[in-house]
């Protein structure tokens, strides 16, 4: 399959002069930089390099980057707290993700759901395209149910004909988008749930407390998209009437991040514009001994390009693919003009922002996968250098999306209410990101959450981090 619109590192933005634009890299540093650029330019430009995709034209820059990672590092997590007190039924689950993939088809950007992961050397994007959406679900002697939804019926989750056992037994189910585990998952664990089975990108779980383990492969689902499949599977899933089944999930040799809510001890924030939310959280991380030229991610939103217009007229809910922009600390903390001004410069155009420039050149499909590795992971161990690879990294990420405008749908049953999700995110491009902070906005509810990587953060340490936030928020109300 030959791919279309294939992404060539942009000469007109070069990564050098963004990063003296920003104030984040030092002069010492910017020849080494160029010299980066050009040598990766004149290797892209020497090799054929693979075919991006089998399922859509093009990658964007992020996309790019998230094809060059391992499923397990491309994992993203979230907790639905259904404030029921009683498991939640896995095949009820099974059917609501299932439902939620048929109905939501072609509402986002480069994200189509009726594709398995099936990794292929030819080409860059592990996706590929499959004929069923199909779920398995774990049972108690560790094989799987499969479970599939027929696309020509009426997609209402009560129509007895929507759903079809595929196998009653299967101990190595594929082409399957979904699993469930049967079993009970403890606070912020459950990363590896989509990992049981190869072709998988979505992988749910519960706990006898009714909270839903929601973990997904960000290559495959963004940001909004896994708030949508939280909120309908914190909303319509079903409890379990069996209490028996809630054996342990093992959590020896699997990730843990610890993750809370953190509204009882900041309250302020729910008072603060997102720029305020910014730089009340770079000042928290300064004052906790963070050097204030490290960097913070903030996921941004492209405006769309004449290229999505066509696709924009048939799908007017969709929106464009959100991408990490750059900021310092200092810049956070000090500059909320420049800060303002800088997202709505990136919200035009997508290539003036420094990590999706270095995305665009790096994940080039003609770069050799050790030219990544050297410039990516070794040159963190390289003195002088490593502080360069630590400002693409970032300690920490801000998240700050706007309301999702979710109505309720008979076709996925009774809804419940007072549910939250919080959750954590991926890891960045050589470790894992500090510290997260993520709003969460449904129904006129606002919640915050915080996670932090283990081998840096506590439960104590975040809930320490969230009243500093709040000392700092308070003051800029008074």
């Amino acid at each position: 399959m030959e791919t279309t619109n294939r992404q060539t590192p942009d000469s007109k933005s070069p990564l050098s002069d963004l990063l003296k634009a920003q104030e984040i890299v030092p002069e010492k540093f910017l020849p080494v930089i160029k010299f980066m650029e050009k040598s990766i330019k004149f290797i892209a430009e020497k090799r054929s390099g693979k075919e991006e995709s089998r399922v859509v034209d093009a990658l964007t820059p992020w996309e790019l980057f998230l094809s060059s990672l391992n499923k397990k590092d491309r994992g993203v997590i979230k907790e639905i707290r259904t404030n029921t007190d009683s498991p939640i039924n896995p095949t009820s689950m099974a059917k609501v993700a299932l439902l939620w993939m048929m109905k939501n088809k072609g509402k986002y950007q480069n994200q189509p759901f009726l594709i398995t992961l099936s990794p292929d050397k030819k080409y860059v994007d592990p996706r590929k395209k499959t004929d069923n959406y199909q779920a398995a679900i774990r049972q108690e002697n560790g094989t799987y149910l499969v479970l599939k939804i027929n696309k020509s019926e009426t997609l209402n989750i009560s129509n007895e004909k929507l759903f079809k056992i595929v196998r009653n037994s299967s101990r190595d189910p594929n082409n399957c988008q979904v699993v469930v585990d049967n079993r009970s998952v403890q606070n912020a664990f459950g990363w590896e749930l989509n990992e049981q089975i190869p072709s998988a990108f979505i992988g749910i779980a519960q706990n006898e407390e009714g909270v839903i383990t929601l973990n997904t492969d960000h290559l495959c689902l963004d940001g909004s998209a896994v708030l949508s499949l939280a909120h309908h599977l914190g909303h319509y899933s079903k409890t379990s009437k069996d209490q028996q089944s809630q054996t342990k999930y093992p959590t020896e040799n699997t990730k843990f991040q610890p993750q809370i809510l953190i509204n009882k001890f900041a309250p302020s924030l729910l008072k603060l514009s997102n720029t305020q939310i910014m730089k009340v959280f770079a000042e928290t991380m300064i004052s906790l001994g963070k050097d204030p030229q490290q960097t913070i991610l903030i996921p941004t939103v492209g405006k769309f390009n004449s290229e999505l217009d066509n696709f924009l007229e048939k799908n007017p809910t969709s929106h464009s693919r959100i991408q990490p922009a750059i900021f310092a600390l200092e810049q956070l903390a000090n500059q909320p003009d420049y800060v303002r001004s800088h997202l709505n410069k990136i919200s035009d155009n997508l290539n003036e922002e420094v990590l999706t420039h270095l995305f665009k050149i790096l994940n080039h499909p003609s770069v050799p996968e050790k030219i990544k590795n050297i410039f990516l992971k070794k040159l963190k161990h390289v003195p002088y250098l490593k502080k360069l690879v630590a400002i693409f990294n970032g300690v920490g990420l801000v998240t700050l999306p706007k309301q999702l405008k979710i109505s309720h749908d008979q076709d996925y049953g009774k809804t419940r209410d007072n549910v939250s999700i919080f959750g954590n995110t991926m890891k960045s491009m050589v470790d894992e990101i500090a510290i997260n902070l993520t709003r969460y906005i449904f129904d006129d509810k606002i919640t915050f959450s915080l996670s932090g990587n283990k081998s840096k953060a506590d439960i104590d340490y975040l809930e320490n981090f969230a009243k500093i936030m709040e000392n700092f928020a308070s003051k800029l109300l008074n």
